[in-house]
């Protein structure tokens, strides 16, 4: 498995490789760090070229402290696993999608700030780009997430997701964690019908007789979607929320009001996120 870390050398960025790194270990994967120097040259070319390349070599050598330096200063290690450190010129988002496709990245995993409002605190706009462009799952981690691996994971429902190609993705990283997942329907006094999406799971999880992973499909009634979300992330002891980005609205809009969000950060949770395609 490729995994891909954007780094903007901030704690969020270094939190995001940590996990990143241990999770590589775990599924047998790599670690390519991506700089994206954000900036474009307008001056005369021969200075445009030395002065690029100065950016370039400083870059280079932040992404070498921050693999080798930063963890000592911080006092944690990172796994042994195989680390690529990449630093380019571009727009920040939309070249770490541009990246993850044209590189056949398997996995993005992004960190997020916890400073202002909910939608600001979870989503910077890097992270809105990139989760709107990229083909790839997108893992946002919090930056006081701490690693544990994946045994048992969330995966939240409603009633209107295509879960088609969330599915197939799902699949192919859950069956190098096996972990059990628990597919859930939170119901909040609306009486969805969730038998299709039900339908949809279980057609699709035991027609592959290689899906190595127990799971249930789950409905639960509740008072209020936050309260009973978090209550069961932490008596059930989830360690990984997974939802679904409908690409039908505003991105800003379906974050913004994502109770799955909300409680993945404010517990601390990684957030898997799929894209309907």
């Amino acid at each position: 498995m490729k995994i891909l870390v954007p780094v903007d050398f901030f704690e969020t960025s270094f939190a995001a490789f940590r996990y990143a790194a241990s999770l590589a270990n775990v599924v047998d994967g790599e670690i390519i760090l991506l700089h994206i120097i954000n900036g474009m040259m307008n001056t005369d070319e021969t200075f445009a070229h030395d002065t690029r390349g100065k950016i370039e070599q400083i870059s280079n050598a932040r992404m070498e402290s921050f693999v080798q330096k930063f963890p000592k200063i911080k006092g944690v290690t990172i796994e042994d696993v195989k680390i690529t450190k990449i630093a380019i010129f571009g727009i920040p988002g939309i070249a770490v999608s541009d990246y993850a496709e044209d590189n056949e990245i398997d996995l993005i995993v992004m960190g997020t700030r916890d400073k202002h409002g909910i939608f600001d605190r979870l989503l910077g706009s890097v992270s809105i780009t990139t989760i709107k462009e990229a083909k790839c799952p997108v893992i946002l981690i919090h930056e006081s997430t701490k690693w544990r691996k994946p045994n048992k994971i969330l995966f939240t429902l409603d009633k209107d997701s295509d879960l088609e190609a969330p599915l197939e993705q799902f699949v192919k990283f859950n069956n190098k964690l096996n972990a059990h997942t628990d597919f859930l329907h939170i119901d909040i006094k609306s009486k969805d019908d969730i038998q299709e999406q039900k339908e949809k799971i279980i057609s699709r999880l035991f027609e592959d007789d290689k899906v190595s992973f127990s799971f249930e499909v789950k409905r639960l009634t509740g008072n209020s979607l936050k309260s009973s979300l978090s209550n069961y992330c932490m008596f059930e002891s989830i360690d990984l929320i997974t939802m679904v980005h409908r690409k039908k609205g505003a991105l800003e809009r379906i974050f913004s009001k994502s109770k799955s969000v909300e409680i993945g950060t404010s517990l601390y949770l990684p957030i898997l996120i799929f894209k309907e395609t």
